[in-house]
């Protein structure tokens, strides 16, 4: 078969994106004509027809859209990859960087200085290296290490824990035992806080009479801090008028944090120096 011209293939694709030859030729650049004549040229080209009349109206024949989902996945990439050396081409201050992290996380960079626009978008850790692989976000601080070549982990900190209690609390146990602690109200990140129930877990201990829910750990230190519960929490937060007891590392692990950004933007000086201030922020 002869080779195709590559125009013929971004002609079917438009026609198949607007579902209108008037509109598809616009978003071309054609006159209608001019368009008509390129579809025409394409099927001529191949074996089997790619469009069939509904009255006056061109449809797809079954070939032409398993034609298309294809030319859709290759020449999307392309796309994509156009995009990308487009952003990697241009200076910082075209720059729009996307960072995706959990939002006390977001709460540490909001100052950073960058020539170019940042927004800062809260995630959680696996949709965060979604984000990332997807070009949603250019970069995305997470524990989760990506399992591709194309991604980068650089890392960042590192995420201890501790259990906070206010001292009001303190005052009325008797024993200072953490089955005593249960009596009183729990705080809790999220709906499931899997490092709760490893505690929970390790120490034999039902669960709490009253738990408060929040969602995320600033918040949590905030309510340990008015004395409206007990929690774990990372030890980079200090609540007031609280006992802080640094967890045992066989207990609760620390987690590593990373930066997570595409390779291609590794030799990138300006994007060097933005993962830089980031690091600063740690």
């Amino acid at each position: 078969m002869q080779k195709i011209p590559l125009p013929l293939f971004e002609a079917i694709l438009a026609f198949a994106d607007e579902k209108n030859i008037e509109a598809a030729a616009k978003k071309l650049g054609l006159t209608q004509p001019a368009l008509s004549k390129q579809l025409k040229r394409l099927e001529l080209m191949l074996p089997e027809p790619i469009f069939f009349l509904r009255g006056r109206r061109k449809e797809f024949t079954p070939f032409g859209r398993a034609l298309c989902l294809r030319l859709q996945e290759r020449l999307g990439g392309i796309q994509t990859a156009v995009e990308e050396e487009i952003l990697l081409a241009s200076s910082a201050t075209a720059a729009n960087i996307r960072i995706a992290a959990r939002r006390e996380v977001l709460h540490r960079i909001l100052r950073i200085s960058f020539q170019g626009s940042l927004s800062f978008q809260e995630s959680y850790h696996e949709e965060i290296l979604q984000k990332v692989s997807s070009l949603e976000a250019e970069v995305g601080i997470t524990y989760k290490v990506p399992k591709t070549y194309e991604l980068i982990a650089k890392p960042l900190f590192t995420e201890k824990f501790q259990l906070a209690i206010p001292k009001s609390f303190l005052s009325k146990l008797s024993h200072k035992s953490y089955e005593q602690l249960l009596e009183y109200p729990c705080l809790s990140y999220g709906e499931n806080d899997e490092l709760l129930e490893k505690f929970f877990e390790h120490h034999n201990l039902r669960k709490p009479n009253a738990f408060r829910m929040m969602e995320d750990y600033a918040a949590l230190a905030l309510m340990v801090e008015k004395g409206f519960g007990w929690a774990l929490l990372p030890s980079y937060f200090c609540p007031k008028n609280s006992l802080r007891i640094e967890i045992a590392r066989e207990l609760l692990p620390s987690r590593e944090f990373y930066l997570i950004y595409r390779s291609e933007y590794k030799n990138i000086s300006w994007f060097k120096n933005l993962l830089k201030e980031i690091q600063n922020c740690f």
